[in-house]
């Protein structure tokens, strides 16, 4: 990962990325792209702190969408000030860190957590922890809470430390991948930042990692009941929801957010089948399923 950096932001450098993106595409197409980038994205500037870090935002979307093109400034890591939380955020600069960002703080995806979970929640089992943005929200939610962090990717862990630093003697980090059996794993890298996924050995690229199960990840971390269990894990969490009977009990909410042909509806079928008796809430977003635990 390239050192902490925040590059000077201007109007000028946004104007003139906004110039070159209008003049290199269709340009109908291209600038109906830089309008919508630009319309999405004023929508938002309350919830920045200052109008620098709204620009930021801007050159961000810019540099997302011609990622081949020398901009200034990408892939490093730049701080920037949102309303809902008391320290910056840590993101790199035309990585999908920002698309994160803007789920978790701008479009509000996990707002419906709030209304499910404990008030007085006290222990968080976040898998697929990315770069420990679910963990701030997570904080500013429930300052007292207990936080154990599950991500594979070393570069994220990286940022994650600098995510939570404001924070971090309540968070616990393990670098492994979910997975319902235990055994050695590997990474498949090739979808981004957000998106690496669990790969075995006839995938395999790159260094072993361990594949850790939700029983012992609990039992070494000593936790006997989850307040919210949070679940992003690209894929694997059919088969670590296909094996959850021996902690869907201890459990009292969960998020968890689907991937390819897994549907809500079949999530909620595999923990009903494990003895998991859940009330699933409408998240308003048809990959994301909310359950509250009843009875």
């Amino acid at each position: 990962m390239r050192r902490l950096h925040t590059p000077v932001l201007t109007w000028d450098m946004a104007l003139e990325g906004t110039r070159k993106m209008a003049a290199n595409a269709n340009p109908t197409k291209g600038l109906r792209r830089v309008v919508g980038a630009a319309m999405r994205r004023l929508g938002y500037a309350s919830r920045y702190c200052s109008s620098r870090d709204w620009l930021t935002s801007y050159y961000d979307a810019l540099v997302r969408a011609r990622s081949r093109w020398p901009w200034p400034g990408a892939g490093r890591i730049v701080e920037v000030g949102l309303r809902a939380l008391p320290a910056p955020l840590h993101l790199r600069l035309g990585s999908t860190d920002w698309f994160v960002a803007e789920e978790v703080f701008l479009r509000d995806v996990y707002a419906g957590v709030r209304r499910v979970a404990p008030a007085d929640t006290r222990t968080v089992l976040d898998l697929g922890a990315n770069v420990g943005l679910t963990l701030a929200l997570w904080h500013a939610w429930w300052p007292q809470a207990r936080m154990v962090a599950v991500e594979p990717d070393e570069d994220n862990l990286r940022l994650l430390a600098l995510n939570v630093s404001s924070f971090a003697e309540r968070v616990q980090t393990v670098r492994a991948c979910a997975v319902g059996s235990e055994r050695e794993v590997w990474l498949d890298r090739r979808a981004g930042e957000d998106a690496y996924r669990l790969a075995d050995a006839d995938q395999a690229e790159g260094p072993r990692l361990p594949g850790r199960t939700v029983t012992e990840l609990m039992q070494t971390q000593r936790i006997d009941e989850l307040d919210l269990l949070k679940c992003d894990i690209e894929g694997a969490e059919r088969e670590v929801f296909s094996a959850c009977e021996a902690w869907i009990g201890r459990v009292r909410a969960m998020v968890v957010e689907v991937h390819d042909d897994l549907r809500v509806s079949d999530l909620a079928t595999l923990v009903a089948r494990a003895g998991g008796r859940f009330e699933l809430i409408d998240s308003g977003d048809p990959t994301i399923a909310v359950f509250r635990r009843s009875g």
